[in-house]
């Protein structure tokens, strides 16, 4: 008899602690999520504010959005043409020779 109530006490504790991990891992994917979330939201408008858009400055594949002949960053053909830009710290766009707005 000591037998079955041996067997019946470590079921228990093996199906109870197969049931922790998997709960706590849902918990910490939630929270990751949630925090990686709210830290991309958080970050995006101090970038915004340190940084203007600057045309003509770019060189070939390092614009930063869609210009005149293309919708992607990255597909500049040429070097500092006047319809593709890239962020630059504020303040520093007439500095590099370029403009706010398409040339």
């Amino acid at each position: 008899m000591s037998d079955s109530g041996g067997k019946g006490r470590s079921r228990l504790p093996v199906i109870d602690t197969l049931e922790i991990p998997i709960m706590e891992r849902k918990q910490l994917l939630a929270a990751s999520a949630l925090a990686a979330v709210l830290g991309a939201t958080m970050s995006a408008p101090a970038t915004a504010a340190e940084k203007e858009k600057c045309y003509g400055v770019a060189k070939a594949g390092q614009n930063d959005c869609k210009g005149n002949d293309h919708s992607c960053a990255g597909q500049a053909s040429k070097d500092m043409d006047k319809g593709e830009w890239k962020f630059v710290p504020a303040g520093t766009c007439a500095k590099m020779g370029g403009a706010m707005k398409p040339m």
